[in-house]
């Protein structure tokens, strides 16, 4: 069983949550049930100009209306936005890792506590969505890449494929060390120590995540080598059920 570290943000993060998080309640309205702050602001180990604002929101009843980058626009980070009803959330098996990464390492910032009432957080398969997600990658990174134009876009779809890359391989040796992380320094670590042959093309993930390179051409091969540390998989993997799809809202950081 794994500590509920979660706790409410502080400082700049605070004050951006907030604000978000003011945002989405008049959008939704009486369709709001909560907003809960997850990933390394919740965690406390957010980095101002790195890390995102990873949310999500839980409504009353279905809604089809998804906020768009203009909602956010002069937050300057990317905010990583996830919308389940409250039901479905708590009971349905695609929800299953949120529900562990929130008891684990959530925050509620608007409506009911409902974290308290999510289970302690234990390792078990549902802990491993990464991998889990591995065969959807494979078929879909490159001609999302392909069809992107714009740089700055191909740079954050190389980015995202590595620092999953690297959980990827943390997930694969977490229950035989019984750890777990969330963040991508640690989980780059013991990725290293347990594939030392790839030790280099595992630690370009992070290194390429806290300074991007805006040559296309090499964020694009280090993408490929990074892609081929997980492919093909070492057992089917596509009948497992894949973590929710997210919707991202990409916010322009001038750093």
């Amino acid at each position: 069983m794994l500590p509920r570290i979660g706790a409410p943000p502080s400082g700049h993060w605070a004050r951006l949550a907030n604000k978000v998080s003011a945002q989405l309640q008049q959008q939704y309205a009486s369709k709001l049930f909560a907003i809960a702050l997850r990933g390394s602001t919740a965690r406390g180990t957010a980095v101002a100009g790195m890390s995102d604002l990873d949310l999500i929101v839980l409504l009353n009843h279905s809604a089809t209306d998804i906020p768009n980058g203009g909602l956010l626009r002069g937050h300057r980070v990317k905010v990583d936005l996830a919308q389940s009803t409250y039901p479905e959330f708590m009971t349905q098996p695609k929800w299953a890792w949120m529900r562990f990464s929130l008891a684990f390492s959530g925050s509620v910032i608007s409506g009911p506590d409902f974290i308290s009432t999510l289970p302690d957080p234990t390792l078990k398969p549902h802990c491993i969505a990464h991998l889990k997600a591995c065969d959807r990658w494979i078929a879909a990174w490159e001609p999302m890449f392909k069809t992107t134009a714009q740089p700055e876009q191909k740079k954050a779809i190389c980015q995202w494929l590595m620092k999953r890359m690297v959980r990827s391989l943390f997930a694969a040796v977490m229950f035989d060390l019984n750890c777990y992380s969330r963040d991508i320094y640690p989980c780059a670590k013991i990725a290293a120590q347990q594939f030392a042959p790839q030790n280099a093309t595992i630690w370009r993930a992070p290194g390429t995540r806290r300074g991007p390179d805006r040559s296309t051409r090499r964020n694009l091969c280090r993408a490929r080598r990074a892609l081929s540390l997980i492919a093909p998989p070492a057992k089917p993997l596509s009948a497992f059920p894949a973590e929710p799809l997210m919707t991202y809202l990409a916010v322009p950081d001038p750093s």
